[in-house]
């Protein structure tokens, strides 16, 4: 889309006017991704300086650029023929700019944001796949990246910085998209990545201890998830009346604003009722105003129910008829990473999924150890420069639930592997605890070891496709190292 600087004269300075005609393509952050024609918005993090990356931008093309007042920039100038506009307060501002410039009709689009410790991907996902199935379009921001369909776009961060945010939406609008389900993370909503972003439903998964590194105590945390359900835009809450926060939510949203909860509890206006699961699904009944519903999925884990519920609920906030959501239930499948079933001929369940907190590898271990014929194995580790104090706690989630559990490397990033399994180890210790911090070598020695029923769990990083290591990123893929290792089991290579 092209317009010109004249578009943003009611947030800029009236000394920018100089620069009225000159045209704009585009409005970016992040200097790697700048194309030709874009505004180049300097804006600074903890760690870095945004005008060191104004060469950047203009050697990819960039047609202006903002910046803060500083020493370099006190006044509006010309640098290498591109013009710069100084703007007091640029980092509070940078979404208004964005938001002014894309103007995207939000009555064009019906925007979930979706909020918690787990569940925001899944979440996501479903209800695109629910839309799906009933003949509508719908986006999804997240961790896994943006975009319509299979192929997402990654942006390195769950919730993206909030001038992409308006970017994307836009795009979803100029490409007919009218829904969009989007993770908002307690990063995302703490640094206003979501500011003027406009969601109408906001859908609360749940809340235990996560990212206490950034936030400092649960009760920080749990008040930044709250902002979501704060904002003026929000028509519907969906919350998850059985979680112990629920409460806290509940009395967030204003008064004129529709809540709609769901789980087990009486209380619930969307009820889960008769659930029955096992390793090969689930089926349930749902009641909603006097009605039953009847739904059935493929998904493992007996998590996955409020999943399914709280994007039956979202649908219903859309104003979808319940009997053709029920009916559509079947029609969902599981994501990248997310209780992934990797397929064999050796008789072993195996899964890869993300739980990386606490009650996340608690939820999805006390289910496979209720369904399993065999025995559970639990391969996980736990980040390094992250929250150190959910180490012993994971610990004994897999000491509760695995048979066997092989202790092994995630993304250590700068600090010693074998101080985290060892912080890990003090509370997941004995003749069923092996260390193994290879993670290729601790997949291959469980799936090589574990027998016919077995069920043999790898967790901890899901979809990601890399491992941090000192700080450098390096290719591994938890699902590509089973799908080999498995290859050669069932090819005769002896255990």
């Amino acid at each position: 889309m092209s317009k010109t600087i004249k578009t943003l004269a009611t947030l800029l300075p009236e000394t920018a006017s100089v620069f009225n005609d000159v045209e704009l393509s585009g409005v970016c952050s992040d200097s790697r991704h700048v194309q030709s024609g874009d505004l180049f918005i300097a804006l600074s993090g903890s760690d870095f300086n945004g005008v060191d990356f104004i060469d950047q931008a203009i050697d990819s093309g960039a047609a202006a650029v903002l910046v803060e007042s500083s020493a370099r920039w006190r006044r509006h100038d010309i640098y290498r023929n591109t013009p710069v506009v100084v703007l007091e307060g640029l980092q509070e501002k940078a979404s208004e700019v964005a938001r002014v410039y894309y103007a995207y009709d939000c009555d064009q689009l019906t925007a979930v944001g979706i909020t918690g410790t787990n569940a925001k991907t899944s979440c996501s996902a479903y209800i695109q796949q629910l839309l799906s199935s009933m003949g509508h379009r719908c986006g999804v921001i997240g961790t896994l990246g943006w975009g319509v369909g299979e192929q997402l776009v990654y942006t390195g961060n769950t919730t993206p910085s909030n001038v992409l945010m308006h970017r994307i939406m836009h795009q979803f609008v100029e490409q007919g998209v009218r829904y969009a389900a989007v993770e908002v993370s307690s990063h995302g909503l703490e640094l206003g990545r979501v500011s003027n972003v406009g969601f109408q439903i906001a859908l609360f998964t749940n809340i235990s201890r996560d990212h206490l590194d950034f936030h400092g105590t649960m009760q920080a945390y749990i008040d930044a998830k709250k902002k979501l359900f704060m904002m003026q835009s929000v028509e519907c809450a969906v919350i998850n009346v059985d979680d112990e926060c629920a409460q806290e939510f509940i009395a967030a949203v204003a008064p004129d604003v529709r809540v709609l909860s769901y789980g087990f509890s009486e209380s619930a206006d969307v009820r889960v009722m008769n659930f029955r699961s096992s390793l090969d699904g689930m089926k349930a009944d749902v009641a909603y105003v006097g009605e039953i519903y009847s739904i059935g999925s493929e998904l493992i884990g007996d998590f996955n129910i409020y999943n399914l519920v709280a994007s039956f609920a979202v649908m219903l906030c859309m104003e979808f008829k319940p009997h053709d959501i029920a009916k559509n239930v079947c029609h969902i499948r599981p994501v990248q990473g997310r209780m992934q079933r990797i397929e064999n001929d050796l008789s072993l369940t195996v899964l890869v999924d993300f739980a990386h907190t606490p009650d996340g590898l608690n939820n999805v271990l006390k289910t496979l150890k209720e369904k399993a014929s065999g025995q559970v194995w639990c391969v996980f580790g736990c980040g390094g420069d992250r929250d150190k104090g959910k180490r012993e706690l994971m610990g004994c989630a897999a000491d509760s639930y695995a048979d066997r559990v092989i202790l092994t490397s995630d993304n250590p990033r700068s600090e010693d592997p074998q101080v985290i399994v060892d912080e890990i180890a003090q509370a997941c210790f004995g003749e069923h605890v092996q260390q193994i911090l290879d993670r290729k070598e601790a997949i291959n020695y469980a799936l090589a070891h574990a027998e016919a029923g077995d069920c043999v769990l790898i967790a901890g990083k899901g979809h990601e496709d890399y491992q941090e290591v000192l700080n450098e990123k390096t290719f591994f893929s938890d699902e590509q190292v089973a799908r080999d290792a498995l290859a050669q089991l069932s090819n005769g290579d002896a255990k």
